[in-house]
């Protein structure tokens, strides 16, 4: 997960998808102010990146344009007006990552989810 950052939507994602078994996650940003910047090894590590927003995906395709091969790159449309692990917030990751996890890499909904 990738937003500007890393400070609240992209650490928000990590902690509520961090134990789901279908998938492994890691918290990223892409400013040079992030906690933790996105990296090459991310993006030979992740079989799919998703960005908070259309803007990340374009830096992030610019900044590693030599790159062979990037896994694909999708945004969640969700803009940066939330506090970490706000409900609303919650809610919009959950609806964007299934939505993508179903179309990307077909998996399904975690049981009980």
């Amino acid at each position: 997960m990738s937003a500007e950052k890393n400070q609240w939507r992209s650490p928000t994602a990590e902690r509520i998808y961090r134990d789901d078994p279908r998938i492994e996650v890691r918290s990223v940003g892409v400013s040079e102010k992030s906690r933790r910047r996105i990296s090459a090894d991310d993006l030979a590590w992740a079989d799919l990146v998703m960005v908070m927003e259309q803007r990340y995906k374009s830096r992030i395709t610019e900044t590693f344009h030599d790159r062979e091969r990037l896994p694909p790159i999708v945004s969640l449309d969700i803009p940066d007006e939330y506090e970490y692990m706000d409900g609303e917030l919650i809610k919009l990751i959950h609806e964007g990552v299934e939505f993508h996890l179903r179309q990307e890499l077909n998996l399904e909904p975690e049981s009980g989810a």
